[in-house]
C-alpha cells in the first residue's frame, strides 16, 4: 500500500499535541516563572535570571520543539528587558552591558533550542523505529509459522484496529481508519510478504489441482488397462467353459463337467474379487466409507477372513489378547486380501499370528516366498501397482488393504520374514476405557 504523499520527512515531525503543549508552556510558563522571579530580583545582574529562563527555553524545547521553544526564548527575552533591566516596566534598556546580556541570550537560547529541538526529533524517530521494527518482526515471525493469508490479515487488522485488511491485486488494503505515516511503512514491507505468501497459496492450489487431475488420468488409464485385461480374463474363462458345456453334441463325463463347473467357479470368484477392489478403492477416493466400529475378538475377525480359501495356512494366536476396536466387515476384507496375497505370492506355507503392542494387537501375515525388496515395499501399497515381485493382477489388493485399514485407525506396514518372504504387519487399535 503505497502513498506518494508519504515521505521520510514526515517521520521527523512530533504529534500535534506535544507542539501545542510547548506553545502552551511558552506562554503559561513565561508568566509564571517571571512572576515567581520578581520577588526575587537582583540589582546588579541579569545572569541568575537569564539562566533560568535560558534553561525554560530548553525545557519548551523538549516538549514542544523548535518553534514553541522560539516563541519561548522572545518572550524570556521581552519578560527580562521589562522586568529585571533599568528602566524597570519599559521596553528600553540603559546599560550596554544588560544590551550585550540580551542578545547574547537570545541568540544562546534560539541555538541550544535547535540543537536539542534536533535531539527530541532523532529521539522520536529512534522511538518510532523501533515500534515499526517490533511490530514488523512480529508479524513476520506469525507469517513464518503460519502461512494462512487470511489468518495473518485478520492479525495486522487486529494489531492496528483496523475494520479488516486484504490482499487486493498485490496490495494490502485496510479499512475503518486512515492508517498513520509509521504504520504505512509497516504495511508496505509485510504487503510485499503477503503477497507472496497468497501467491505461493494459489500455486499450491494449482499444484495440488493438477497433481489431483494427473492422478485422476493415470487411474482411469490403469483401470481402462484392468478392464480390458484382467476383468476380461475371467470373463473369457467363464464363457469358454459355459460354451463347452453348451455345445451340443459332445459326450461330457462327469469329471470333465466338474471340471469345467469349478473353472467358472473360480473365475467368478475372482471376477467378484477385481469388483470388489475396485468399488472399495472408489469409496476409499470419494470418502465415502461409512465405519460400525465395535469390540471385535482377534480369533473370530481371523477365522471369517480365510472362510473359503484354498491354501497352506497355519493360525497361531495367543489366548489372552485383547479386543480390537474396528469395524469387523471391513477389517475382515483388509485381512483376507493380505492373506489371499499371501498365499498367491508366498510360495508355499502361510502364517498369521499376533501379540500385543503399546496400544493395539499386531497381526502378522506370514509368508516365505520371494519377498520384496524395500524400495518397493511403499510402492506396491500404490492402487494399480502392477510390476514384479508382486506379480500380475489388477494391483489393488493391498491399496485396498491399507485404505480400509486407515480410516479404521489401523495401520499395514511390511517387514522382512526372517528367512526370506514378507511379512504384513496390521495394527488394530484396541480402544481406551477412559
Amino acid at each position: 500500500m503505497n502513498d506518494e504523499g508519504v515521505t521520510a520527512e514526515s517521520a521527523d515531525t512530533l504529534s500535534r499535541g506535544r507542539v501545542l503543549s510547548g506553545y502552551v508552556l511558552a506562554g503559561v510558563g513565561t508568566a509564571v516563572l517571571t512572576a515567581g522571579l520578581v520577588p526575587l530580583r537582583a540589582e546588579s545582574s541579569l545572569s541568575f535570571e537569564a539562566l533560568l529562563f535560558l534553561a525554560f527555553v530548553v525545557l519548551c524545547a523538549l516538549i514542544g520543539g523548535r518553534w514553541p521553544a522560539v516563541v519561548s526564548a522572545v518572550a524570556s527575552a521581552l519578560a527580562l528587558n521589562y522586568w529585571f533591566t533599568q528602566p524597570l516596566h519599559q521596553l528600553r534598556i540603559a546599560d550596554a552591558r544588560n544590551v550585550a546580556t540580551l542578545t547574547l541570550f537570545l541568540v544562546v537560547a534560539v541555538a541550544v533550542s535547535s540543537v536539542v529541538d534536533l535531539a527530541a526529533r532523532r529521539a522520536h524517530q529512534a522511538t518510532v523505529a523501533r515500534d515499526e521494527a517490533d511490530t514488523l518482526a512480529m508479524l513476520n515471525r506469525a507469517a513464518l509459522a503460519d502461512d494462512d493469508v487470511d489468518r495473518l490479515l485478520r492479525l495486522v487488522a487486529s494489531t492496528y484496529a483496523f475494520s479488516s485488511a486484504s490482499v487486493v491485486d498485490g496490495r494490502l488494503v485496510v479499512s475503518g481508519r486512515e492508517p498513520s505515516p509509521a504504520e504505512r511503512r509497516v504495511l508496505d514491507a509485510f504487503s510485499a510478504h503477503l503477497t507472496l505468501l497468497a501467491s505461493r497459496a494459489d500455486l499450491a492450489r494449482q499444484a495440488a489441482a493438477a497433481q489431483e487431475l494427473e492422478e485422476g488420468n493415470r487411474i482411469r488409464t490403469a483401470l481402462l488397462a484392468a478392464i480390458s485385461h484382467d476383468l476380461r480374463t475371467p470373463l473369457a474363462g467363464i464363457k469358454v467353459a459355459v460354451s463347452s458345456l453348451r455345445t451340443p453334441g459332445l459326450p461330457w463325463s462327469d469329471a470333465d463337467r466338474a471340471e469345467l463347473l469349478a473353472a467358472i467357479e473360480e473365475s467368478s470368484d475372482r471376477l467378484d474379487g477385481i469388483v470388489g477392489n475396485l468399488l472399495d478403492m472408489t469409496r476409499l477416493r470419494t470418502d465415502g466409507v461409512t465405519l460400525s466400529l465395535s469390540d471385535v475378538a482377534v480369533e473370530d475377525l481371523v477365522a471369517r477372513s480365510v472362510v473359503g480359501m484354498v491354501g497352506d495356512l497355519s493360525i497361531s494366536l495367543p489366548d489372552d489378547l485383547p479386543a480390537v476396536h474396528v469395524d469387523a466387515g471391513l477389517m475382515e476384507r483388509v485381512l483376507a486380501n493380505l492373506v489371499a496375497n499371501a498365499v498367491a505370492h508366498g510360495g508355499g506355507r502361510v502364517q498369521i499370528d499376533a501379540g500385543p503392542v503399546a496400544g493395539g494387537v499386531a497381526l502378522r501375515v506370514i509368508d516365505h516366498g520371494p519377498g520384496v525388496p524395500p524400495a518397493f515395499r511403499e510402492r506396491m501399497f500404490q492402487p494399480f501397482t502392477r510390476d514384479e515381485p508382486v506379480g500380475d493382477g489388477v494391483g489393488l489388493g493391498l491399496s485396498v488393504a491399507r485404505g480400509l485399514a486407515q480410516v479404521q485407525g489401523a495401520s499395514v506396514e511390511a517387514e522382512d520374514t526372517p528367512g526370506g518372504g514378507l511379512t504384513m504387519v496390521v495394527t488394530l487399535p484396541v480402544e481406551v476405557v477412559t
